[in-house]
């Protein structure tokens, strides 16, 4: 069995902020033309640094916002690479109390060495290609912790309980890992005293065939437990079936009764979507690859499955008048994105679809969203049009009410999902932009990359730009604002 390294890391700071503020950096950018029943609170250049994932997290009374970072814009060739922007990328910690005035209060630096690079300088502070694209918090034992993803290298855990001083306390990695992602962790205590996290991951030398999960009991983080692997058949060690597709992200129900975990293949095309069973996927046969599983969906060739965001229990309104029990008009669903890419939308559009998944192995999609092209002339804007995620945090001001949908150049989309049967769009927000703002993928552009978004108790919402926007502190208005009123 290939063993995983688990390093404890003596308690010693990591981090300040950086003194040095981007050169040419903006003053607060003006409202954005084309909103509506949205408006904008506050906003934080992050030094122009592009922007992959937000978090957001009460800490007492404050509210801390951490912002995961991609690697520095490459505008040359592989051959001749050209990098703009701050380097050193990799997480930045906000002071978001008073949203109108985000106050950085540290930076990490992230993993030097992404996708193979030789600089010579290829340190965590100077590499442009340093990034560290997804995190989660959680409260255990009375602190705050952060596992943050490291491309090739892992995963770090953080004591962030004094934000301002981020202390490394764990670090699980494997020799030759080539692959890590989207990371989800519960942090709430399970019956068993389990916190588990679930970590996409590829070492390329332990016999799996493409990036699985591993899953770890984080209820010390300090000291991380491992429980299991897990792929769909075909990705395991040993396996004759056909390589599938490796794993992308997980979406999380393990609250209701049905305690399931959604497992999301290949965000951009030939994708996936399968349910699991929680329990039987923690405490059943670790090496069985099939008990768990409650389904699975493969998409088209050309369409993936980025993020799956789980509204169970949905009382739909529609079959209020139907002569139904209770029991059949409450019925499980499960909101499922694929991931946008390309330039200028010349790749296969992704899509956002509704699913009721209520029985097992018996899923269906019930209905769908796209933002019309024509109403913001997006494709002529340059860079992505189209889904990438959702908010992934459950509040329960949004909850069952309203979900936000990043949609990189159309900016960022509230939806209503209390009617499951149609989802209504019911405000939006485009950010301008800015001096900072550049983007490149297929073609250069100086135009907005909403790449994430998440939500918080206070009825705000939070997006980050993948071209260095900056962060936008968002709040609804008008008839949305009602809906969480």
């Amino acid at each position: 069995m290939r063993k995983i390294a688990i390093c404890l890391v003596a308690a010693a700071a990591i981090v300040g902020v950086p003194t040095m503020a981007l050169a040419g950096a903006v003053s607060f950018p003006a409202e954005a033309p084309t909103a509506h029943n949205m408006k904008l609170v506050g906003w934080h250049s992050l030094d122009g640094r592009p922007a992959y994932h937000p978090h957001i997290q009460q800490q007492g009374s404050r509210w801390i916002l951490y912002v995961a970072e991609h690697v520095t814009i490459n505008s040359g060739t592989s051959q001749a690479p050209v990098y703009v922007g701050p380097r050193g990328n990799g997480t930045s910690i906000l002071d978001v109390t008073n949203p109108t005035k985000p106050k950085l209060l540290a930076h990490l630096p992230g993993n030097a060495g992404v996708g193979g690079a030789t600089e010579s300088d290829a340190t965590a502070a100077t590499s442009p290609r340093s990034e560290a694209r997804s995190m989660r918090v959680c409260e255990r034992n009375s602190k705050f912790y952060m596992i943050r993803q490291m491309p090739q290298a892992g995963y770090e855990i953080y004591d962030v309980t004094v934000p301002e001083n981020p202390v490394k306390k764990a670090y699980i990695f494997d020799v030759g890992q080539t692959n890590t992602h989207k990371i989800n962790w519960e942090c709430e205590t399970d019956a068993k005293g389990r916190s588990v996290a679930y970590l996409p991951w590829r070492t390329g030398g332990d016999g799996w065939k493409g990036v699985y999960l591993k899953i770890y009991n984080l209820a010390d983080p300090e000291h991380p437990v491992f429980i299991r692997n897990y792929g769909r058949p075909g990705l395991e060690p040993g396996s004759t079936l056909p390589t599938p597709s490796g794993v992308h992200h997980t979406g999380l129900d393990p609250q209701t009764p049905r305690k399931r975990v959604y497992v999301n293949y290949s965000c951009c095309s030939t994708g996936a979507f399968q349910i699991l069973d929680r329990d039987e996927l923690l405490d059943g046969n670790p090496t069985d690859m099939v008990a768990p599983s409650r389904g699975i969906w493969d998409a088209p060739t050309y369409l993936g499955v980025h993020t799956t965001y789980a509204l169970p229990g949905l009382v739909n309104p529609e079959l209020a008048v139907d002569k139904l029990t209770d029991e059949q008009k409450y019925r499980d669903y499960a909101l499922v994105i694929g991931e946008a890419g390309g330039n200028g939308c010349n790749r296969q559009r992704q899509l956002t679809q509704m699913w009721d998944v209520t029985q097992d192995f018996k899923g269906w999609v019930v209905s769908g969203y796209q933002v019309p092209e024509a109403s913001g002339d997006f494709c002529s804007k340059g860079g992505r049009f189209g889904p990438h995620g959702s908010n992934e945090q459950i509040t329960q001001k949004f909850h069952n009410k309203l979900v936000a949908i990043s949609y990189f150049n159309g900016g960022v989309r509230m939806l209503d999902v209390r009617q499951p049967f149609w989802l209504e769009e019911v405000a939006y927000y485009i950010p301008r932009p800015n001096q900072n703002t550049f983007y490149c993928d297929e073609g250069c552009a100086s135009v907005i990359q909403t790449n994430n978004v998440e939500v918080d108790e206070r009825g705000l919402v939070y997006i980050v730009d993948r071209a260095g926007t900056g962060t936008h502190i968002l709040e609804l208005t008008g008839d949305a604002r009602k809906i969480i009123e």
